[in-house]
């Protein structure tokens, strides 16, 4: 059996992934117990990931050609900042309010910041792809676990929504096909960069929970 890249990643990135629904910062927002200290440390440093993130999509939707792939990519830059503002007014983090990095928020920029300098379409794709499908793939499990009234309801759902689970797929359809086109050699080194980019996604929340324990 031929396996789509995707497929092989995801597969190597099975354990992590059981290890993240498995946290308890996870575990607490689905069932709302989740201390509200630790969840908007979190939600600080997701605001300083998030700029980042859509800095490097922007860079990202340079290397494309143009045409519909590249104006999506653009909108999804700028919409992820909207959302980042929309999300900072609805938990009251202030615009201009200065947020430290932990080393996690630090670690995962750097780590997918230096593949996009890089200037290789093909790794850009596999390390920025775990953004966005393990947070639609941990939204949609904690939302199916979800316990309610849940203090947590809103935050849950932004990351639940149909035009999420489009965007992913289309950019996993993408780097399917950057990966068909290039050699085994290469193909192993995006392999090697999701799985790197899914452990700091795990550290991400890790970090969160923490600095509270």
């Amino acid at each position: 059996m031929d396996w789509k890249f995707s497929q092989r990643a995801w597969k190597e990135v099975e354990p992590i992934l059981e290890r993240i629904k498995a946290h308890p910062f996870l575990t607490g927002l689905a069932d709302g117990t989740l201390p509200r200290e630790m969840f908007m440390t979190y939600i600080r440093q997701d605001s300083v990931y998030l700029h980042a993130n859509a800095e490097e999509t922007s860079l990202l939707a340079d290397m494309l050609p143009d045409g519909e792939l590249k104006e999506i990519f653009r909108r999804t830059a700028i919409e992820s900042i909207q959302a980042e503002k929309d999300m900072q007014a609805m938990l009251g983090v202030r615009e201009d309010e200065y947020i430290e990095p932990m080393e996690a928020t630090t670690g995962y920029i750097r780590h997918t910041r230096s593949i996009i300098d890089s200037g290789d379409l093909a790794m850009s794709l596999a390390a920025m792809l775990p953004c966005q499908w393990v947070y639609d793939h941990v939204g949609r499990y904690i939302l199916m676990c979800e316990k309610t009234p849940n203090p947590y309801h809103e935050w849950i759902s932004c990351y639940t929504t149909d035009a999420m689970g489009r965007s992913t797929m289309l950019t996993i359809q993408l780097t399917d096909e950057m990966a068909d086109g290039v050699s085994p050699e290469l193909q192993e080194k995006m392999l090697q960069a999701f799985v790197r980019s899914t452990q700091w996604e795990y550290e991400f929340w890790d970090q969160a929970y923490r600095r509270h324990i």
